[in-house]
């Protein structure tokens, strides 16, 4: 139930920041909760989460987000830059 409730509430997060069905975004994140709980919520908006390592560069960030035309990212603060 609390994963459950989670997943709706960055789901409905994303929703209010304009991702809609078929739109990408970046899950730039560690493996952690966090990272289910976004990709389990692009996939209830029917959006396409596309995953990336934390270890990339931002070039190779860049590169993922420019080839797919992503509308966003989750990310934590530390990542944003």
């Amino acid at each position: 139930g609390e994963l459950s409730q989670d997943v709706d509430a960055v789901a409905g997060a994303l929703f209010e920041q304009c991702v809609w069905p078929g739109d990408f975004v970046i899950i730039h994140l560690q493996n952690s909760r966090e990272f289910i709980i976004s990709w389990f919520a692009c996939a209830q908006l029917d959006a396409i989460a596309v995953s990336t390592r934390t270890r990339s560069v931002a070039p190779n960030i860049s590169y993922f987000a420019d080839h797919v035309s992503a509308v966003g990212a989750v990310t934590p603060p530390a990542f944003a830059e």
